[in-house]
Formats: structure tokens, C-alpha cells, sequence
């Protein structure tokens, strides 16, 4: 687990030091502009200047803990240093500000930047990844947390979006079934889908696509001894087909996320599916919104931090990035 780091070590930074250092946290060191305090300790914490900080920082997780009057410089300080891994800390509301850009109804992003809170090195597999920003389930993780992973994409103009946005990441235009080949996708928008019932649109268009199994992307693309932390699925109705055609003896994500109802209803489907996670040694923990969670029954360990949203709103202030894309960090 990554020492946390915190930009202020004023009286906002030692009531945030003092949160966490209660929660059981390592703290690494205040970062502060006030060069008096370079070389003194605050509250045993040492502080440093940022030069200082940036040859340490791929080892810290950084909290901004200062006034909102000084919060545009520091910013600005850390965007010249090429830092632009950070989380807020609310000073009014005594939370940390994260800006979610999972759908407002689902939150899959705030659920699972809290279960996953300690754990440093995040790798995930997202198969219907969609828009890298608006309702993107993993952009949290990648900015926040440094998590990177493969998103799957069949939309050439969404991968092409992808691909740009996502550099750390191992970026496929395919789609995901249960055997290799091809298949003729229904192109509408959020809600393409390669089950011809499943299409909402009339006349919509469509486009023929290259079809990969999850066992085999996994084989190509993960390295030996990688774990993966999360699975997503978010396929519009092929959910079954994705799961058979993974290998979960080999490969084996700590967490899967379904989306568990018929696209665009409320009506719940996943009694389709979700057996295949069950014989594979997997338990149900958590529903939110369209989605299922499940843990993999080696990692239970992770149950207990699934919290309903009234707790997680207590530690987060959320705020939602809006439709024009604009990131507030």
C-alpha cells in the first residue's frame, strides 16, 4: 500500500493527517510552499518542499490538504511538475472530493474506488468500455489510483478515443463472446449490442466486428503473475456469452462487475448468468443501480468494503464530471 502524501501542513493538513494517521494509514510526509517549514516535523510528519516530493512521488498517494485560496496554484505547481495523480480533501464538508464519471444512478466508479482504497497497484479488464470519460467505469481509478488494464471496444471511433486518452493502458477494438470469429453489432451508442433483440432503434446501423474470447485476450495480454483486480461487463444482453468464453481457472479477477438488467429496463436478467461466476468460485456481495458485484471466494476479504452509499457519501464528497467533459481536479 502506497504512503500518503499531503500537499499543506497547515491547520487543514493536520486535521486530514489526523483523520487518516486514526484510520490506520502510513503517512510519508507533508509537501508545503512555506520553505521556514522544509526540514521540520509536523505532528512527527516530515515536511518537504515539492522538488523534494516529485523524487519520491511514484511511492505516494497525494491528498491535497490545503485552503481553496491556494488550490489553483498548487495545481498549477504540480501540473509543471507533470504531477496529475491527486485526490481533494473537502475542507468545508471534512470528505475527500472525487469526481465520479460513472453514471449518476450506478456509481460504479465511487464503489469501487472504495473497496479497492488500499490497494496499490490496480489492473483492470473493462469489456464494452465505451467513452473513456462519460459514464466510463475505471477513469477514476486511472487517475487517481495510477490503475491501468485493457479496454475492449468494438466502435472504431470510441476505440480511436480510447487509444488516445488511455496510454497506459492495452487498448482492442473486438468484441468479447464465447467463441473466436465475427459477429454484426447494433451500433446505438451506449447501447450497442450484438443481440438483434436487444437493438432499441429502429433501423439502426450496424457493422461487422471481429469477435475474441476472454480466455484468449487474457492469454495474449496479461504477463505471468499478473493479478487482475476487476472485471467489467457491460454488453448489452451478451453477458452469458462473455462469461463462457473466460477461463477462470487461469485468470482470475478479485471482483466482477455485471450488468445485471435488459438494456435500457430495470427488468433483472442475470439468473441467465450468473451461475457460470457461482461454479467458478465466486459469491454475490453487492447490487447497485444495473449492476452485480462478486468476489472471487479466495479474496472474501474485500466483502466487508462493499458499503452502501450512505456511508460512502460520509468519507467522499462526489461530484459528477458533466456532459461537456470538463475535469474538475
Amino acid at each position: 500500500m502506497k504512503e500518503l502524501a499531503f500537499f499543506g501542513a497547515g491547520k487543514i493538513g493536520k486535521y486530514v493527517a489526523d483523520y487518516y494517521l486514526a484510520q490506520g494509514y502510513k503517512v510519508k510526509c507533508f509537501i508545503d510552499n512555506n520553505q521556514i517549514l522544509w526540514g521540520t516535523l509536523v505532528m512527527g510528519i516530515p515536511v518537504i518542499g515539492i522538488e523534494d516530493y516529485v523524487k519520491i512521488a511514484d511511492g505516494c498517494r497525494l491528498i491535497l490538504s490545503c485552503n481553496v485560496n491556494n488550490k489553483k496554484e498548487i495545481i498549477e505547481q504540480l501540473n509543471a511538475y507533470g504531477i496529475n495523480e491527486y485526490t481533494d480533501y473537502d475542507e468545508y464538508n471534512n470528505r475527500e472530493r472525487i469526481v465520479s464519471y460513472s453514471h449518476p444512478h450506478d456509481r460504479e466508479d465511487i464503489i469501487l474506488y472504495h473497496v479497492l482504497y488500499n490497494v496499490e497497484s490496480i489492473f483492470y479488464i473493462d469489456v464494452g468500455s465505451n467513452d473513456p470519460f462519460q459514464c466510463s467505469v475505471t477513469k477514476l481509478l486511472y487517475d487517481v489510483k495510477g490503475a491501468h488494464g485493457i479496454n475492449i471496444e468494438p466502435q472504431k471511433e470510441l476505440y480511436a478515443f480510447t487509444a488516445k486518452e488511455r496510454i497506459r493502458d492495452i487498448n482492442l477494438c473486438v468484441g468479447i463472446g464465447e467463441v473466436p470469429g465475427t459477429a454484426t453489432l447494433y451500433v446505438q451508442g451506449g447501447l450497442s449490442t450484438v443481440i438483434e433483440e436487444n437493438a432499441v432503434i429502429n433501423n439502426c446501423s450496424t457493422i461487422q466486428i471481429d469477435v475474441m474470447t476472454l480466455a484468449e485476450v487474457c492469454h495474449q495480454h496479461i504477463a505471468e503473475g499478473q493479478d487482475i483486480t476487476l472485471l467489467k461487463v457491460d454488453v448489452e444482453g451478451a453477458e452469458k456469452s462473455v462469461l463462457l468464453g473466460a477461463d477462470f481457472k487461469l485468470y482470475r479477477p478479485w471482483i466482477v462487475v455485471m450488468e445485471s438488467t435488459l438494456p435500457g429496463t430495470e427488468i433483472v436478467c442475470y439468473d441467465e448468468w450468473e451461475y457460470i461466476l457461482l461454479n467458478n468460485n465466486y459469491h454475490f456481495v453487492y447490487s447497485y443501480g444495473v449492476n452485480r458485484y462478486y468476489v472471487a471466494n479466495e479474496k472474501a476479504e474485500l466483502d466487508s468494503r462493499f458499503l452502501d452509499m450512505d456511508v460512502l457519501h460520509r468519507y467522499y464528497r462526489i461530484m459528477s464530471a458533466n456532459l461537456e467533459m470538463v475535469k474538475v481536479k
